[in-house]
């Protein structure tokens, strides 16, 4: 004799099964929410401080950082761009692009100079997801992928080089549509 909290049970575990069936993957193919929230970390030292962001894209999410350098000094400082890396999961991943040089390391500025308490400020895309396409100056930016992303960050202010890392976490992946 079946009772209806029998049946009630019985419905309840095939409507599981049916939308198990149905959950989405682990990979999104549209960005999900946590796309319309900034995420950022900083780190401070002597030296400079500095703030990344993470940034979207039209496309997918986690496309590219927002970069700010403070000077915490009365000296001027250089920003070191081939001491400058992308890392993920605390492994240097190749370089950075800023959004000055286009879309090629080629064009890319070997230093960018800091007044003091100046601030500098610029989006950089990591270069390894950067794919140029046959139009000068346009390209296509991959997304990052889950796990800690950042910058090995690289300054020198008078004979003295300082290098700090700054990352974030992208814990949800995420893929063109």
């Amino acid at each position: 004799m079946i009772t209806n909290v029998s049946r009630f049970f019985v419905f309840y575990i095939i409507a599981l099964c049916i939308l198990a069936g149905n959950a989405p993957e682990t990979a999104l193919s549209a960005p999900p929410a946590e796309c319309d929230q900034e995420i950022a970390d900083g780190n401070s030292n002597e030296i400079y401080s500095a703030i990344l962001t993470l940034q979207w894209g039209p496309e997918t999410c986690c496309q590219s950082f927002s970069l700010r350098v403070v000077n915490n000094t009365g000296n001027p400082i250089e920003l070191l761009w081939d001491k400058t890396f992308y890392i993920h999961n605390g492994t240097v991943a190749g370089g950075l692009v800023p959004s000055e040089s286009g879309c090629s390391l080629a064009n890319m500025p070997q230093t960018n100079s800091i007044g003091p308490g100046g601030v500098f400020e610029t989006r950089v895309w990591p270069a390894p997801l950067v794919q140029p396409s046959s139009a000068p100056g346009i390209c296509s930016h991959l997304p990052m992928d889950m796990g800690r992303n950042g910058v090995f960050l690289t300054v020198r202010t008078g004979g003295l080089e300082v290098s700090e890392t700054v990352s974030l976490n992208v814990d949800y992946a995420c893929t063109l549509p």
